[in-house]
């Protein structure tokens, strides 16, 4: 099976990271480090030295622009990097996680070819009640407006 990102390993300063507080320990530094990587998004993100491409979730720069906004990344990068050490080694190249929502660094990038796709339905309910189950508890209100919908849907 090959994988689309680099594999979890507890990092190495967790003390026995097998056992029942090293996985705990190592799940709050994780935890941490989602926060921390959360926080500087929300202050360097977008890019304020890179142009963004369209209206997509792409940022070019020259060279120098580019590395100086890595430069911002680093010390986040190389935290993540103890979670995933495989993260853009050889042979696999694999990258960090993508819910860690850490932006790539690609460099040379000489032509972009990108594929509109459509969105994909997640799930679909037939009662209110398989609803329920899997998502949760709702208020009276909102199960008699999902109940009219399913019953005038065909």
């Amino acid at each position: 099976m090959s994988r689309r990102s680099a594999p979890f390993v507890a990092p190495d300063y967790i003390d026995d990271p097998t056992s029942k507080d090293g996985k705990k320990h190592a799940k709050v530094l994780l935890s941490t480090l989602q926060e921390d990587i959360a926080n500087f998004r929300h202050e360097q993100f977008p890019p304020d030295i890179l142009r963004q491409i369209r209206d997509m979730p792409i940022y070019e720069g020259n060279l120098a622009e580019v590395q100086a906004y890595q430069q911002r990344w680093q010390n986040l990068l190389e935290r993540a990097k103890d979670f995933y050490p495989a993260a853009n080694m050889p042979p696999d190249y694999l990258p960090l996680p993508a819910s860690l929502e850490i932006p790539q660094f690609i460099y040379h990038v000489q032509r972009l070819h990108l594929t509109k796709t459509r969105a994909k339905e997640s799930k679909s309910f037939g009662s209110v009640g398989a609803l329920t189950d899997k998502c949760g508890h709702y208020t009276d209100d909102e199960v008699a407006r999902m109940t009219a919908v399913l019953d005038n849907d065909d």
